[in-house]
């Protein structure tokens, strides 16, 4: 054995590489030591108010404002979403004098005026634009909802990687299932949405939610004369309100606010709302638009989106400023109750700008 001080120590540095990570259109990627990139898509951001889980965030909020607050909210939504409507009157006359051209209605026979060329001459409604929304509503059909599904998946990388169709095509594979095997109402309403929204109307509205029920994403058409927007109104993405009018059951309303997804409060009995075009759809096809019984009258709901300052609940840097921010509001018609408000922008979204 040798002098053990005769050997110089042996000292080891391990160096380990730190993980690097940027921003690349607006998804985090972070370099691993092993050459692999880990990618992370709409990452949040680490301030407090987005630390909190989705659904924490998009909680309804109208149970921690004040009775006094809420009542304000709710006078002063009520009178701009009804002047709102009130602006639309004129589009919703036009709507119904079109329904009257379409030919859809039996009508009696003229007689006894004396001012005919013949009394007891039949009426006959020329039927081209009602061949022309036909028409067009099936071709849009065939383009939108073909058999083997609506969705299509096309890749635009410049440089395509291994296996990216076989994941394209997976992708539209489960899309096209969830389309017509999941969400079964998908078919329905973007048929009649392309058939009396954008085939006559010329202009089909979608909504895409998750249902509290079924607790999966769906998809329903929203009728013309239930989307209430200012007369002025010439882009969506920047009006200061959208509202959805909605017709909700009893039965309805009362599960609702038992799984907490609006606040339990007194309604009065509803009455119901009908406008021109419900009276005109109506008088079309020979039914009653009003419930016999009080106990099947629907409540109307007025869904908006719309600007409120809730400094209590916005962002620390927008604390104190007296900014409006974007929030999705749900108020009964005739009672004039906030029965919810949410935040209508993404937590990761420091811009806070209103959701699509």
């Amino acid at each position: 054995m040798g002098d053990e001080s005769a050997y110089e120590p042996i000292q080891v540095q391990i160096i380990e590489n730190e993980p690097t990570s940027r921003m690349v259109d607006g998804n985090l990627e972070v370099d691993q030591p092993d050459g692999g990139v880990v990618i992370q898509f709409n990452p949040q951001s680490a301030t407090p108010e987005t630390d909190e889980n989705t659904e924490n965030f998009y909680r309804n909020l109208a149970g921690e404002i004040g009775e006094s607050e809420l009542l304000t909210i709710a006078n002063e939504l009520c009178e701009a979403v009804q002047a709102d409507d009130g602006s639309r009157q004129e589009s919703l006359a036009n709507r119904t004098k079109g329904m009257d051209l379409l030919g859809l209605q039996l009508e009696e026979p003229k007689s006894g005026d004396g001012q005919t060329q013949m009394d007891g001459m039949s009426v006959v409604t020329n039927p081209l634009l009602l061949d022309a929304v036909l028409k067009d509503w099936a071709n849009a059909q065939a383009e939108f909802l073909p058999a083997e599904g609506p969705c299509k998946v096309e890749d635009f990388a410049t440089d395509p990687q291994q296996g990216q169709d076989e994941l394209a095509e997976a992708f539209e594979r489960d899309m096209n299932f969830y389309l017509t095997s999941i969400d079964t109402s998908y078919g329905p309403e973007t048929s009649h949405m392309l058939l009396w929204g954008r085939g006559f109307g010329g202009a089909g509205i979608k909504k895409v939610y998750t249902d509290p029920f079924k607790k999966r994403p769906t998809t329903v058409e929203v009728d013309v004369k239930d989307f209430i927007v200012s007369d002025a109104t010439k882009d969506l993405k920047s009006c200061e309100r959208i509202t959805h009018q909605i017709s909700m059951r009893q039965s309805t309303m009362k599960r609702m606010m038992m799984r907490k997804f609006y606040i339990e409060t007194a309604l009065t009995p509803p009455t119901g709302t009908v406008n021109a075009v419900d009276e005109k759809i109506a008088d079309i096809q020979g039914v009653s638009n009003s419930k016999a019984r009080p106990e099947d009258q629907p409540y109307t709901l007025w869904e908006t989106q719309c600007e409120l300052d809730l400094d209590g609940f916005a962002p620390k840097e927008y604390k104190g400023k007296g900014i409006p921010l974007p929030y999705l509001v749900t108020m009964d018609k005739d009672s004039q109750k906030i029965l919810a408000i949410r935040r209508d922008w993404k937590p990761e979204d420091e811009e806070c700008e209103r959701k699509r």
